[in-house]
C-alpha cells in the first residue's frame, strides 16, 4: 500500500513564525512549498489582535501595549509579501490611524485604488480615523 501523502523539504527561511520540522505534507490540500504557516488560514481581526495587542478589546490596551502592538505590526507590512494579508495588515493600521501612505505601502496601483476605496467605504460609515 503505497502513501498519497509526498512529504518534500522545505527551503530555509528566514522568519520567526515558521513551525519547527523542516517539511510541508503535499497532497492533503496543501500544495507546494508554504513560506508561511500563518498564510495556510485567512487574517481574522479577533487573530490579529491577539496577536498585536495580546487583547481582543483594544478599550482595555494600554498606551504602551498600544504602541508595541503598531509598531509590530507596521514591521510586518513591510516585511509581508502576500497582498491580501499585506492589505489586511494596512487596514488594521488604517483604523488605529496609524497607516504609512498608500505609495509606500503598496506597489501596485490595484491595490492603492482597494485601499482608496476602503478608505471611501470606512468614512462613509463613520469609522475613518
Amino acid at each position: 500500500m503505497t502513501s498519497e501523502i509526498e512529504v518534500r523539504p522545505k527551503p530555509a527561511l528566514p522568519h520567526s513564525d515558521l513551525r519547527e520540522g523542516g517539511w510541508l505534507p503535499v497532497g492533503t490540500g496543501m500544495t507546494g512549498y508554504c513560506e508561511n504557516w500563518a498564510t495556510l488560514a485567512p487574517m481574522n481581526l479577533d487573530d490579529l489582535l491577539q496577536r498585536y495587542f495580546a487583547c481582543h478589546d483594544l478599550a482595555a490596551v494600554s498606551p504602551a501595549m498600544l504602541e508595541v502592538g503598531v509598531e509590530r505590526l507596521r514591521v510586518d507590512l513591510g516585511l509581508e509579501q502576500d497582498r491580501a494579508r499585506r492589505f489586511a495588515l494596512w487596514s488594521l493600521l488604517f483604523m488605529l490611524g496609524q497607516a504609512p501612505e498608500l505609495d509606500v505601502a503598496f506597489a501596485d496601483a490595484a491595490d492603492r485604488e482597494a485601499a482608496r476605496n476602503f478608505m471611501d467605504l470606512m468614512a462613509a460609515s463613520g469609522g475613518a480615523p
